[in-house]
């Protein structure tokens, strides 16, 4: 009987056959995912944040130097193109470009974060553009390059541990929207002069670490910071700036004033720093050449400026009031429609050739009330005199003289006159050498002088001169500058005569 045998087929086949399938499959499936993940444009490679969603936008990861033409030169597109898709670049990676020897960069305005180390060790990168809509700089993230000056943009909510460690920045602004910082962001900028703080404080993402320079003495800022945001001004409870310290550096606090004249086009703010101490705190002020230039209104001059809070006025160009907090001003006029009459003076009163004359016109209400200087809107007439020279407000006289000037007021047309004498200037005589005289017969002494003393050996009183020419008490007679001169001829003719005489009576033989 024959014997059966089962059928059985070798399994080594069909084993085979499944490991080669699942090698091809994986090596299929693998290579179109990768290349579809990935694109690399002028050195820069950027990958999908998401595979399965291409719409989450892609990171910049890794460069390439030699792939990029205008290196050292850097400029990150807004969006790439990735397996067909055009994608937007929402962020720079970790060490992206670490050590790449960059000179420039510019991001786009689709970057959202920055990450750590991104740009570190570019010891060559001395210019970076930031764009609106950035909102994190990481760790490290600029370390060691060569910026003197960074934009940060408005948008940025957050800066992390020493982002711009080993640069040479100046002077920083920090936005208004940074609520979260990080430790010594500046850390080895030993050319930092300032950091303002445009916001309210931020978070300090190390409770007890320095948020500018860590422990770096080289790094020595100024820390400016709005004063609404003091510790005085923020809420209670709420982690306000401090003055004249924060932080271990000097600090001050920054009012804004502003000027206000909307239906005249004026609109001007001024930044100034508290950095005075008096009995109410700390105050500051504005210097008269950083005021903005006067409105102008028709019929009207602009008068002074007016601080509501505190009534007081602000008179344009002249000593400005203290400043010791935010402060809006408005506009004071003068309507020049109710000018009933008008002053003119001349300073000084009396004139001398030569010299210049400022005229000013103080209006008067008809209440007799002052309406103030209202010189800008007097017009001078044309003197017709070629002995007067008119500058502006200003006159100057070639002859000695009296003169009426006269004009009108602009809005009015009310007249106004002044009458002016102009005096010869003043000569100065040489010096004589005659001009003190001493008297050795009466032992006092006569000195030519506005102050000079007459003086008595004898122990008599000093009586001050105040003229050359004295007149004396018991005859009336008057000393003239020739009387000194006269007398001493008279004493040395009579002294002569006498020796004459004695020498002729020796020679007679008779004794004196």
């Amino acid at each position: 009987m024959p014997t059966r045998r089962s059928a059985r087929k070798s399994p080594l086949p069909a084993l085979v056959a499944g490991v080669s399938l699942l090698v091809l499959s994986a090596l299929g499936a693998a290579t179109p995912a990768h290349a579809a993940d990935e694109a690399t444009v002028d050195g820069v490679t950027y990958e999908l944040v998401n595979a399965a969603d291409p719409s989450q936008g892609a990171t910049a990861k890794a460069y390439t130097a030699s792939a990029n033409p205008d290196h050292p030169e850097l400029v990150i597109p807004p969006s790439v193109e990735i397996d067909g898709e055009t994608v937007p670049v929402i962020e720079v990676g970790n060490s992206a470009f670490q050590n790449a020897n960059l000179g420039s960069v510019v991001i786009p305005s689709s970057v959202v974060t920055l990450g750590q180390f991104a740009f570190d060790g570019n010891g060559e990168l001395n210019s970076v553009e930031l764009s609106e809509g950035l909102v994190r700089i990481g760790n490290l993230a600029f370390r060691d390059a060569a910026l003197t000056a960074i934009d940060i943009p408005e948008t940025v909510s957050r800066i992390d541990f020493q982002a711009f460690r080993g640069n040479s920045l100046v002077a920083v602004e920090l936005p208004a929207s940074l609520s979260q910082i990080g430790g010594g962001v500046f850390y080895d900028n030993p050319s930092l002069e300032r950091v303002r703080l445009v916001g309210p404080h931020p978070q300090l993402l190390f409770a007890d670490g320095n948020p500018i320079g860590a422990s770096d003495a080289a790094t020595n800022p100024v820390i400016e910071f709005f004063w609404r945001y003091g510790q005085d001004q923020v809420p209670a409870g709420t982690d306000g700036y401090t003055a004249p310290q924060m932080w271990g550096y000097s600090s001050v606090a920054l009012a804004e004033v502003t000027f206000e004249a909307p239906s005249h086009s004026v609109h001007a703010t001024r930044l100034v720093p508290l950095d005075r101490t008096g009995d109410d705190g700390f105050w500051g002020t504005i210097e008269t050449d950083d005021l903005p230039d006067d409105p102008v209104r028709t019929d009207h001059e602009f008068a002074y400026w007016l601080d509501h809070s505190r009534n007081m006025r602000w008179d344009s160009g002249v000593a400005i009031a203290p400043v010791i907090g935010d402060t809006v001003l408005y506009t004071g006029w003068i309507d020049l429609r109710w000018v009933s009459s008008i002053v003119l003076t001349a300073t000084p009163e009396e004139a001398t050739v030569g010299e210049a004359v400022t005229l000013a016109a103080e209006g008067f209400n008809a209440s007799g009330v002052s309406l103030g200087d209202i010189t800008d809107e007097i017009v001078f007439n044309d003197p017709n005199d070629n002995r007067i020279l008119f500058e502006g407000n200003r006159v100057t006289f070639s002859e000695e003289g009296t003169y009426t000037i006269t004009g009108h007021h602009s809005v009015t047309e009310r007249p106004v006159s002044i009458v002016i004498d102009a005096r010869p200037a003043s000569t100065t005589l040489p010096d004589d050498e005659d001009d003190e005289a001493t008297h050795e017969d009466d032992d006092s002494t006569i000195a030519d002088d506005e102050e000079s003393v007459i003086t008595d050996n004898d122990g008599g009183p000093a009586v001050p001169e105040t003229e050359q020419h004295q007149t004396l008490p018991a005859t009336g007679a008057e000393i003239g500058p020739w009387t000194g001169v006269v007398g001493a001829l008279l004493l040395a003719i009579g002294a002569g005569l006498l020796i004459a005489r004695r020498h002729s009576t020796i020679a007679n033989g008779s004794t004196p």
